[in-house]
């Protein structure tokens, strides 16, 4: 389960500087080396100054790094026997494939507890009700938009790529009605092209549905916002969580749309079998 201090973080997410965000981000992925680390310590591994980690805590609540540390030593003794152990296994054996699976995991697991079931029930909501979804995914993340475009796709209709790789995005931001919503994926840094298509959207009057990272800041305007972990060893970081979760809104909402749903899988499996058949 999310730790007390985990919490308090993800609850104020929006309201951080950049620095207080970096910060947040290297807490929520390295939650057991709290206990361990000092004011100082702590800032220099997220890449901080030790002023602003000790003005972060401030603005959480706490009345020292020491009432954080207490805290969270009081949850780790309180963890399952043995948790603290194979944590400090995965550690030991960074760079193998079993900390590469032991990281993969924990983001899946840390993703789904901290994520609210009325958060994934209301982008549910609007993903069934929106005259058209449109899915936007650029640069590092562009590899997710046909995944969340064919798990989408697959439980109902009037689902479209903005970009395909061939053909240009403007046409299709350009169609953009008031009616529909932009489920946009930007799990780290937004680059241009990002920006301007949730600009785009909401200058349409249409519903913005962001999956992003942990402690990015939620984009001016969204309507529904689900934060994955993306923490990796990896260069370009996890897509494993947010994978998991496009998945999940997709069952959540082929549930939703029930008849609906099942006619749309019918018919696919329709042209399916139309198509073997002239094979």
């Amino acid at each position: 389960m999310p730790t007390r201090l985990a919490i308090r973080i993800q609850e104020s997410l929006d309201a951080f500087t950049p620095s207080e965000r970096t910060l947040a981000s290297y807490i929520l992925e390295n939650q057991h080396l709290v206990v361990g680390l000092s004011a100082a310590e702590l800032a220099r591994e997220a890449g901080t100054s030790k002023s602003t980690t000790v003005r972060f805590f401030r603005s959480l609540g706490y009345e020292s790094f020491d009432a954080v540390r207490l805290q969270a030593r009081d949850e780790l003794n309180r963890l399952q026997p043995g948790a603290e152990l194979t944590t400090n296994i995965a550690i030991t054996r960074s760079g193998t494939p079993e900390a590469f699976l032991a990281d993969e995991m924990t983001a899946i697991a840390r993703t789904h507890e901290g994520l609210n079931s009325e958060t994934a029930k209301k982008m549910v909501e609007r993903l069934a009700v929106a005259e058209r979804i449109w899915i936007g995914a650029f640069g590092e993340d562009a590899p997710l938009a046909p995944l969340a475009y064919s798990q989408l796709a697959s439980v109902r209709s009037n689902v479209n790529l903005l970009s395909d790789g061939v053909t240009a995005i403007f046409p299709k931001l350009a169609s953009m009605g008031p009616r529909d919503v932009l489920f946009a994926i930007t799990l780290g840094d937004r680059n241009s092209e990002t920006r301007f298509a949730m600009e785009q959207a909401k200058a349409a009057g249409s519903g913005l549905l962001v999956v992003t990272g942990l402690a990015m800041a939620s984009p001016i305007g969204s309507d529904v916002v689900i934060r994955c972990h993306a923490h990796s060893s990896m260069p370009n970081g996890s897509i494993t969580a947010a994978v998991s979760v496009i998945h999940l809104i997709a069952r959540q909402l082929g549930l939703r749309l029930g008849d609906r749903s099942t006619a749309r899988r019918a018919m696919i499996e329709g042209v399916k079998e139309g198509s073997r058949d002239r094979n």
